[in-house]
């Protein structure tokens, strides 16, 4: 064994088993094993055909698989040693793509030609190199193994004393729908020239409650949702953002007040959204969280080229068939959160449900016109982020989707809670912050006692409201206040 680790390429087959088994020990419990596995079946296949390719040139196995090493580490490690120059070097000329992939292929070039001239003995190099990636999986998998011996259970958000259990109330499901960057009624009829009321009345049919002069407490979308999940405003964010102050946000979501009561009273927890929410995955990828394997994939070299370049490659040549999946995809992500979510409305349960669906619908990019028609000349475009109409008619035919959505809510369970809302108002507007907390909020109550729901209520007294009112609680009611954040999104 000792001799073949010092005289055999074992280094070609180890660095991908070391760069999954790393990425899954770090996300252990995230990724699913068999993701995992069939990714790392992906990358030897890949490593070995790049060293038979190079066999080709140099009629040795030793040589050829120190190339194909270098291409695999380079591609599997690109963005982790972009990123170290980018907080080194900031935007200067050496973090620039084109700099990177000329000098890269210089390189790769150079170092053909050096091995293909190189008449020493690689033995020392082979030896090096197969202990070191031997030594990495060992030390992956002794954590591994302290990972799973040491295996926690979620952790679980200690519930404040204001809150009590209510053996005796009646628990229906609860349907929660956040139409992200959904506005309200004041600013589509007076910023934005939109008449809404033909939904709001379709709204009103259904027995739904409109709160009038709605407002959510943040401009960004997980600040706002976290503080709504919580039911009080987050105390660490003071007037900076940053990625630290975000994923503590995130890590509201996924584990906060209101789920943890609601579990306390029976209620199952269903994710629809794009969220990871009470410690279940988000189903689609989003740009708020990736899912799976592209949890440890996504600083690959063709990740970030997918990212970063590719899509300004499309856009720039105007590559129809890039361009029409681009929005089919997002499309298709869309639908799959409405169809979990319609699905989930036509099954009984013996217990109470609280069924988040989370949808991008009428967020920007505007990929739908109101009849339904995919828009796949520029609706993908930054530029169109503040194209007023496109909005409107993105929010006409989503319209009809979330009434498709609570029509079944209510044809299936006729006693449900469906709260349907935006978290943020419509943001696109030169000068005009206050229109960022403009949010759509609107309520659906069995028993119609909408009394406690008042004007000008804001997302962080949203369940406090509900529970006080549905659960027999007495939380108090939040002095209703925003927050603007200049990095929002």
């Amino acid at each position: 064994m000792k001799n073949f680790l010092q005289t055999k390429p074992v280094f070609l087959y180890l660095l991908p088993v070391f760069f999954v088994l790393h990425g899954y020990t770090a996300n252990y419990n995230v990724v699913p094993a068999k993701e995992a596995f069939l990714l790392c079946l992906k990358y030897l296949a890949l490593t070995l055909l790049l060293a038979l390719v190079f066999y080709i040139l140099y009629k040795d196995f030793i040589k050829a698989g120190l190339v194909a090493f270098s291409i695999m580490i380079y591609n599997l490690f690109f963005g982790n040693i972009h990123d170290l120059f980018k907080s080194i070097f900031k935007d200067s000329l050496v973090t620039k793509y084109g700099f990177i992939f000329i000098t890269t292929i210089i390189f790769f070039i150079l170092f053909i030609i050096w091995l293909k001239k190189n008449k020493k003995n690689l033995v020392g190099i082979i030896k090096y190199l197969n202990w070191l990636f031997l030594l990495f999986i060992i030390l992956d998998t002794v954590n591994m193994a302290f990972k799973v011996i040491k295996k926690k259970k979620p952790e679980v958000v200690s519930i404040p004393k204001d809150f009590s259990d209510c053996d005796t109330c009646y628990k229906p499901d609860i349907y929660l729908i956040v139409a992200d960057e959904y506005a309200n009624t004041r600013q589509l009829k007076e910023t934005l020239n939109f008449d809404n009321s033909v939904f709001e009345k379709e709204l009103k049919k259904r027995g739904f409650h409109i709160i009038e002069n709605a407002k959510s407490n943040y401009n960004s979308t997980p600040f706002s949702l976290a503080s709504m999940m919580t039911m009080n405003y987050i105390d660490y964010l003071g007037n900076k953002f940053d990625d630290n102050k975000l994923s503590k946000a995130y890590a509201q979501i996924n584990e906060n007040v209101l789920t943890q009561w609601l579990q306390r009273q029976n209620y199952q927890i269903k994710n629809h959204s794009v969220f990871q929410f009470n410690n279940i995955p988000n189903p689609v990828n989003s740009s708020f969280f990736i899912r799976g394997t592209d949890l440890f994939t996504s600083k690959t070299l063709l990740a970030r080229f997918n990212k970063d370049l590719r899509f300004n490659f499309i856009t720039r040549f105007k590559i129809k068939s890039e361009i029409k999946k681009f929005v089919r995809d997002k499309l298709d992500r869309e639908a799959t959160l409405v169809t979990k979510t319609m699905k989930e409305a036509g099954l009984k349960s013996d217990r109470p449900r609280f069924v988040y669906l989370h949808t991008m619908m009428p967020h920007f990019p505007y990929l739908v016109d109101k009849d339904g028609n995919p828009d796949y000349t520029g609706s993908f475009l930054e530029s169109n982020r503040f194209n007023q109409p496109r909005y409107i008619g993105y929010l006409q035919y989503s319209n009809k989707i979330f009434l498709q959505i609570i029509d079944k809510i209510q044809s299936s369970s006729p006693n449900a809670i469906i709260l349907f809302m935006g978290d943020h108002g419509f943001r696109h507007l030169e000068g005009n912050n206050n229109g960022h907390f403009m949010n759509f909020n609107s309520i659906y109550l069995p028993g119609k006692n909408y009394s406690q729901f008042y004007d000008g209520m804001s997302l962080v007294n949203e369940f406090r409201v509900l529970l006080n009112t549905q659960f027999n609680q007495h939380l108090p009611i939040l002095k209703d206040s925003t927050i603007f954040l200049q990095n929002w999104w």
